[in-house]
C-alpha cells in the first residue's frame, strides 16, 4: 500500500479480512457483519486490528473496530483515516515551508 495514497482496494481490503479470518473472499460479502454473520471473536478482531494498521499504516480504536462490523464499514474507515493522515502530513510540510521561509 502506498502509505500517500487515501485509495484503499475494496477488493484487497476483502481478501485481507477473509485470510484474517480463514475464510474465503466470497464470504466476505459488503455488508456481512463480522462477529454475527462471519463468527470473529475478539482474538479475531485484534489480529484483524494489527493487520489492517501494518498494511494501511493507520492507528485504529477500539471504538473504530466497533464501527466498522462489515467489509464496507471498514473501507469507508480506512479511506477516512488514509485521507487523514495525508492531510496532516501535507499540513506538518506546509508548516515547515513557513518555518523555512520566515527563517531564511
Amino acid at each position: 500500500m502506498n502509505p500517500d495514497s487515501s485509495v484503499i482496494d475494496l477488493e484487497k481490503l476483502r481478501v485481507t479480512i477473509a485470510e484474517t479470518l480463514e475464510l474465503e473472499p466470497a464470504e466476505v460479502t459488503d455488508d456481512a457483519h463480522f462477529v454475527r454473520d462471519l463468527g470473529a471473536d475478539s482474538l479475531l478482531a485484534l489480529e484483524m486490528q494489527v493487520v489492517l494498521e501494518e498494511q494501511y499504516d493507520v492507528r485504529l480504536t477500539e471504538d473504530d473496530l466497533r464501527a466498522a462490523s462489515t467489509l464496507l464499514a471498514a473501507h469507508a474507515l480506512l479511506v477516512a483515516k488514509a485521507a487523514a493522515r495525508t492531510a496532516d502530513a501535507e499540513a506538518r510540510a506546509g508548516q515547515r515551508i513557513d518555518t523555512s521561509a520566515t527563517n531564511g
